[in-house]
């Protein structure tokens, strides 16, 4: 299913690695990708039930 593959690029696992880019490796790149964070994290959990 291609929505369930969308689903999974939103996933806390990807919120995760964001976080973990920007503030554990600090790659620059990956500076201001909090809101992105945050975004994945509220999509995983409304659709995680």
């Amino acid at each position: 299913m291609k929505v369930k593959l969308a689903v999974q690029t939103f996933s806390a696992s990807v919120g995760d690695a964001l976080e973990y880019c920007n503030q554990d490796l600090n790659i620059t790149k990956f500076r201001g990708s909090e809101a992105t964070v945050s975004f994945c994290r509220k999509i995983n959990n409304i659709l995680t039930f």
